[in-house]
C-alpha cells in the first residue's frame, strides 16, 4: 500500500508506473488514486511518474506521509556514475547523457585509460579507431547533435583530431576545418551533402582537364577539404 513518487525530468524511468499528464483533470485524477491506494491494505507499490517541477508541486503535499516512500529524483549525471561506479567530468552534462543514450548503453567500457577515449568509443569505436576514412564518416553519420556538442570539449577534439591526423592521414588543419563544420549541423545530412560536393569536385576536375563548358553549382565546402577519400554517393 505504498506510494513512491518518481520526479523524472529527462524521460528515463523505464520502470512501470503512473505518468501524470500536464493537465488539471488528470491531476485530480491521479490525486485520488493516490488517496484510494493508501486507504486500501495493498501490497503493491504505487509508483507515480512527475516530469516536470510543476507536477511536482502539485503532489509535493504528500511526502512524509505514512506510507509514502522518500521521493526518488533520476539525475542522469548521477545514474551514469553509478551505472559506471566513477566520477563523472564536470562538462559532460545531463542533457547529453540522454542524448547519447549512456544509460542504456552496454559499449561504454573502461578499455582506455581515458574516460573521454571511452565516451567516444561508446559513440562509436570507429570515432577514433581503424585506418578507413570511409568508416569514420559512415560512424559519423549516425551520431546525434549531441555528438557535435561533445567536440567543444578540447580533450574530446584532440583525440579525434589525433585519429583523424595519425590514423587516417588527414592533415590537422583539415581536420579541425572539418570538426569546424559539424558544429550546429545534423550529421547525416552534412555526410551526404558533403559527399555530394566531392562527387562535384571530380567533376568539375574531369570537365577541367578536357576543357568541358559545364556549369557547376558553387562550392558549399571547402576546397582543401574535397580531396580527401572519395565516399560512396547513396542510391
Amino acid at each position: 500500500m505504498s506510494v513512491q513518487f518518481i520526479l523524472d525530468y529527462f524521460h528515463i524511468d523505464d520502470e512501470a508506473a503512473i505518468e501524470v499528464q500536464a493537465n488539471e483533470e488528470d491531476v485530480m485524477l491521479q490525486t485520488q488514486r493516490i488517496f484510494q491506494h493508501l486507504r486500501e491494505q495493498s501490497s503493491e507499490l504505487l509508483r507515480i511518474r512527475l516530469t516536470s517541477e510543476v507536477l511536482y508541486q502539485r503532489f509535493r503535499d504528500f511526502e512524509g506521509w505514512e506510507n509514502v516512500l522518500p521521493t526518488r529524483h533520476k539525475i542522469p549525471r548521477l545514474l551514469l556514475a553509478e551505472k559506471l561506479k566513477m566520477a563523472l567530468p564536470d562538462w559532460l552534462s545531463n542533457e547529453q547523457i540522454v542524448s547519447l543514450n549512456l544509460l542504456k548503453s552496454p559499449s561504454f567500457e573502461p578499455r582506455f585509460n581515458s574516460f573521454e577515449k571511452n565516451l567516444l568509443a561508446a559513440c562509436h569505436l570507429n570515432l577514433i579507431s581503424g585506418n578507413d576514412f570511409g568508416e569514420f564518416i559512415q560512424a559519423l553519420s549516425q551520431q546525434t547533435s549531441a555528438f557535435s556538442m561533445l567536440l567543444d570539449d578540447k580533450t574530446i577534439q584532440n583525440y579525434v583530431l589525433n585519429h583523424l591526423e595519425f590514423d587516417l592521414d588527414v592533415e590537422r588543419e583539415n581536420g579541425m576545418l572539418l570538426l569546424q563544420m559539424l558544429k550546429n549541423v545534423d550529421l547525416a545530412t552534412f555526410v551526404e551533402r558533403f559527399t555530394y560536393q566531392q562527387h562535384l569536385f571530380y567533376l568539375r576536375q574531369f570537365a577541367s582537364r578536357y576543357a568541358l563548358d559545364l556549369a557547376f553549382p558553387p562550392l558549399e565546402v571547402p576546397a582543401s577539404l574535397l580531396p580527401l577519400p572519395r565516399l560512396t554517393l547513396l542510391d
